[in-house]
């Protein structure tokens, strides 16, 4: 299979600004998948708010990626520098 390529489209600085806040936050919910992981394999919360909790903030990575993507043309989940 192939390669694609993608070019960064050129980004005024409000965009540019815009841009790396939903990236800082796409990134803090990203760690919270995880964090919800441990707590329900340590047993801090049981299997079934595991997965409505995962389920929220899949949710609100999608939503944010999407907002990045009409910025920029990339969604936040394969966006490359």
């Amino acid at each position: 299979m192939g390669s694609a390529t993608f070019t960064a489209p050129t980004l005024s600085a409000a965009q540019e600004q815009h841009h790396e806040t939903l990236k800082q936050v796409y990134e803090v919910l990203d760690s919270r998948l995880l964090d919800i992981e441990t707590a329900k394999q340590n047993g801090r919360i049981s299997p079934q708010t595991a997965k409505s909790a995962l389920h929220h903030t899949e949710g609100l990575m999608k939503e944010i990626s999407a907002k990045a993507n009409l910025i920029t043309g990339c969604p936040l989940g394969i966006w490359i520098d």
